[in-house]
């Protein structure tokens, strides 16, 4: 079946690295995230770097080092980080990117703007701490 929904692999690479970080509670260095995760660890430095300069995580380097939660996992929404490594998303136009439609009505009337609604209502109530408490 089809996936509708797609993640980006950078998005996802964040989220999880967020959960993996704020689960363990101390320094967890980019070699055990990404093979925790199967990421590329080249990918997954950048996205950590990204989280660094943002605020989310602090780095320590050395033997013992690696990235560590700097702000709360419960203050964190899976929403807020996903607008920070893709950016703010227009949920509410027709996935047919730069054309018009033809059409004076969209073809799939109005359930991708109910789901985008949905999913990022959703996405905005949930929390990096939620994810840690319920897996």
């Amino acid at each position: 079946m089809h996936n509708f929904l797609t993640i980006s692999e950078a998005a996802s690479i964040a989220i999880h690295s967020l959960a993996f970080i704020a689960r363990d509670n101390t320094y967890s260095n980019a070699t055990n995230i990404a093979n925790s995760a199967n990421f590329s660890r080249n990918h997954l430095l950048k996205i950590l770097q990204q989280l660094t300069k943002h605020g989310y995580l602090m780095s320590e380097r050395g033997p013992s080092g690696g990235f560590k939660m700097l702000k709360p996992a419960s203050e964190i929404t899976v929403l807020e980080i996903f607008e920070l490594i893709d950016g703010n998303q227009d949920y509410s136009k027709c996935s047919r990117s730069g054309t018009e439609c033809s059409f004076p009505v969209c073809v799939y009337g109005d359930v991708i703007q109910r789901a985008n609604i949905m999913i990022t209502d959703y996405f905005k109530s949930r929390t990096i701490a939620d994810i840690v408490t319920n897996n």
